[in-house]
């Protein structure tokens, strides 16, 4: 179940192997931070959700009303890992979508190279305004694609699985 968390009863740390890790209340998990509406108060009400060991996104456990009241550890580790979640890739070109059962797996190039990344749900993907369409992937990872900008294969593959 989720719950509010007070700073005092949370803190976030990093294991050896680079993982984010929180302890609340003396149960210890892997976790990701994710921003709650509203985005324009960044620090207020943060999600964080307990991933499995392949990275995916597995329950939210624990609700942040005010980042900034957490120990300056927490606090930074928290927003690091905000920044990462938060910058957004930009496709310039499909190269193909795999579909297994359920997963699409899209093998793009975006701003950043060539990239391979997996959606679980067609309701990920969706228009966020008409020349933008908005795909997160089953990491909560966030690509951004504009319609116009693309060359006819990717449109086509684009519009396919929209």
């Amino acid at each position: 179940p989720i719950r509010e968390v007070s700073a005092q009863k949370l803190n976030v740390f990093q294991d050896s192997s680079g993982i984010l890790k929180a302890k609340i209340e003396g149960e210890e998990y892997s976790v990701k931070p994710m921003r709650c509406f509203p985005l324009t108060e960044a620090d207020h009400y943060l999600g964080l959700f307990q991933i499995a060991s392949d990275g995916t996104i597995k329950d939210e456990i624990a609700l942040i009303a005010d980042a900034q009241k957490l120990d300056e550890n927490s606090r930074k580790l928290i927003e690091e890992e905000l920044k990462k979640a938060y910058s957004l890739a930009r496709i310039k070109k499909i190269f193909s979508v795999e579909q297994r059962r359920e997963i699409l797996r899209w093998h793009v190039e975006t701003e950043s190279g060539k990239q391979t990344f997996e959606v679980e749900h067609h309701n990920d993907i969706y228009m966020l305004q008409p020349t933008l369409v908005v795909i997160e992937d089953v990491k909560g990872n966030v690509f951004l694609a504009d319609p116009s900008q693309l060359d006819p294969k990717s449109q086509s593959l684009l519009e396919i699985y929209r």
